[in-house]
């Protein structure tokens, strides 16, 4: 089994660029986007991008640059958020935004809107979140009600039986996103995973590093890499950006490579 170090050091010389050269190697292990890039340059290049907890459209439009011919789908509850989202993406025809939470039931759930917009999530905020994190960026001004959908159920309903990215940034809310999608988990339908996950209390109920990656492995799902590390004033680790990748891509980028 080849290890990870080779297999990025294959896919950049698949892609043309020289092994010698420690600033492209670098580039691949720090750069989610980039590495996202090369990955799919080596497999085939993606039809269909989810990207759950969109905010104002801003990480939807990077991959609209990336795959240009890619459909992407654009998943934001939070009224105020989704009127940017639509505004931003108006002009681009492969994103297509929708004002729902994926979770693990399809309904309505109560929404933490909270003083930064981008910290909204479906958990409450722990109370040991404004030592981790200062100020009051994570202080809840209001609970709203959101429409919910498992992403199982949206992807039959829509007749949409591969997705190539899946990026999560829902605020600790991973695992609901991830058990509302255990059957296109199970059959292999995600191709790659790219989430971010908080390590130390900020949400009630948050998912944990070690419960992402056994949840994940469980499914055939593993590591590839993490990313954009932040850290607390103690030094201690309070999130990380992932790669996950399905068992069928990696075995797939490792005989291609």
């Amino acid at each position: 089994m080849k290890s990870i170090s080779q297999l990025v050091k294959r896919i950049l010389k698949r892609n043309g660029l020289e092994l010698i050269r420690h600033s492209a190697y670098r580039k691949f292990r720090e750069d989610p986007y980039f590495a996202q890039d090369k990955i799919f340059d080596v497999y085939s290049q993606p039809k269909l991008i989810f990207d759950v907890g969109a905010f104002n459209g801003s990480i939807s439009l990077k991959y609209n640059k990336m795959f240009p011919e890619a459909r992407i789908i654009s998943a934001e509850p939070f009224p105020e958020s989704f009127s940017e989202l639509e505004q931003n993406t108006q002009s681009v025809s492969t994103i297509t935004p929708i004002k729902k939470a994926f979770a693990d039931f399809t309904g309505e759930a109560e929404f933490s809107s909270n003083i930064y917009s981008q910290t909204n999530s479906l958990l409450p905020t722990h109370q040991q979140a404004f030592d981790n994190w200062k100020g009051d960026l994570l202080k809840t001004k209001d609970r709203i009600i959101v429409d919910t959908v498992k992403l199982d159920e949206f992807a039959q309903a829509n007749g949409l039986s591969q997705i190539d990215i899946l990026k999560l940034d829902v605020q600790g809310a991973e695992m609901k996103v991830l058990q509302g999608s255990e059957n296109l988990l199970r059959m292999q339908r995600i191709s790659l995973i790219y989430t971010e996950i908080i390590t130390t209390p900020t949400y009630v109920n948050q998912t944990s590093l070690d419960e992402m990656i056994s949840f994940l492995k469980s499914k055939e799902f593993h590591l590839f890499n993490i990313y954009n590390p932040s850290y607390t004033d103690l030094a201690q680790l309070r999130q990380v950006d992932a790669i996950f990748l399905s068992d069928q891509i990696l075995n797939s980028l490792r005989e291609k490579t």
